[in-house]
């Protein structure tokens, strides 16, 4: 942890101990796919004084990246002084609406980046996960984080493309696939609690987008929040070398989402 965190922490801690917030902490989960530009979002959280940041790496919440049962996350919640207490909660995204009707009151925010800048982060960062794929199509009930809740229909889109063989960039385009079809497997376009928000807009239009984000979770925002959020990374690499059924795929479900954010 850098020092100005470190401080920013601590100033916080004292703030939320002689101010503390009375009323219920609302739950705040930062849900979507890998690379995503979720711990931009969640840099900006972590900037607000009226907050308390569970990033996934922190083991008062997490064990492997993965969030702890409901009991010991209620138990985080209710023991904060913060109004709002936030999550990022990845490998949970295929349970959002579930999470949300258990940790009431919650919101969430969905985190939505075109395929190709994620698929070139996602080999850059965590190499092939060919192997993860191959258990999921071989086993929707495989238990495989990265496939955990797929529904029928995504896990037969996925099985009628993937092929022996399949490079990092394809593996990784179709983990993208997955994760971002369960946001309409859940039905989260019809619920008023979530708000899928584009990395490209946010990027685009740090100030304004930071702060409606942060109005629609009922928390005051300062324009330093969102001093950290820059463009650079948009369409920085070529896009990836993607087989035809494979893009087809994911840009027929990128035009349906784009529509809803």
């Amino acid at each position: 942890m850098d020092l100005s965190r470190r401080s920013r922490l601590l100033w916080k801690g004292l703030r939320q101990r002689l101010h503390p917030h009375t009323a219920p902490s609302q739950t705040l989960l930062i849900v979507g796919m890998q690379r995503s530009g979720t711990n931009m979002l969640m840099d900006a959280f972590d900037k607000s004084p009226n907050t308390q940041v569970f990033h996934d790496w922190d083991a008062r919440a997490f064990e492997q990246y993965q969030l702890h049962d409901n009991d010991p996350i209620r138990q985080l919640t209710r023991h904060s002084r913060a109004h709002t207490v936030v999550f990022k909660t990845l490998f949970e995204s295929t349970r959002t609406t579930d999470l949300l009707e258990q940790l009431q009151p919650a919101r969430a925010i969905w985190l939505l980046r075109h395929y190709d800048d994620v698929v070139n982060s996602m080999v850059k960062s965590f190499g092939d996960m060919s192997a993860q794929l191959q258990k999921i199509v071989a086993d929707p009930d495989s238990n495989t984080p990265h496939g955990r809740g797929i529904s029928a229909d995504t896990h037969a889109a996925v099985g009628a493309v993937h092929h022996a063989g399949m490079d990092a960039h394809n593996t990784a385009a179709l983990l993208w696939y997955i994760r971002n079809s369960s946001y309409l497997n859940q039905g989260c376009d019809q619920r008023d609690d979530i708000d899928l928000i584009l990395y490209e807009d946010i990027v685009s239009d740090p100030v304004n987008q930071i702060r409606g984000v942060f109005e629609r979770a009922a928390l005051p925002f300062s324009a330093c929040m969102a001093s950290h959020i820059h463009a650079h990374s948009v369409r920085r690499d070529q896009p990836s070398g993607l087989d035809t059924p494979v893009r087809n795929l994911c840009d027929d479900l990128w035009q349906h989402l784009q529509g809803d954010a």
